[in-house]
């Protein structure tokens, strides 16, 4: 995790307080919009949680419509690309973001 804190202060985050938890039916219930970086990850919450697909959506897919796969930046360190990569889409597709979290 200290990686993960790292690169997250150098976008000028703070995640030292950030834990880990398992997705729950009662998270799903409470949110607008679940995004998740890889297809797998979409397609294992929509085996496990049916009712709440349209809730589930790809970064990319919220942000520009195209569902692609982002690959997890931790376990390879020179991968600031993904990182960039990240706030690219978030800052370019947050009207798409929220536009999909509000319908």
């Amino acid at each position: 995790m200290t990686e993960a804190i790292q690169r997250a202060k150098q976008i000028g985050l703070d995640i030292q307080d950030h834990r880990l938890s398992a997705i729950t039916e009662t998270m799903l219930q409470d949110a607008n919009l679940v995004l998740v970086m890889e297809s797998g990850q979409k397609e294992a919450l929509h085996i496990e949680f049916p009712f709440f697909r349209e809730k589930i959506l790809l970064l990319s897919e919220a942000a520009k419509g195209i569902p692609y796969d982002i690959l997890d930046p931790l376990g390879n360190p020179s991968n600031a690309d993904v990182v960039a990569e990240i706030c690219e889409l978030i800052r370019a597709g947050f009207n798409n973001i929220c536009a999909v979290a509000l319908r």
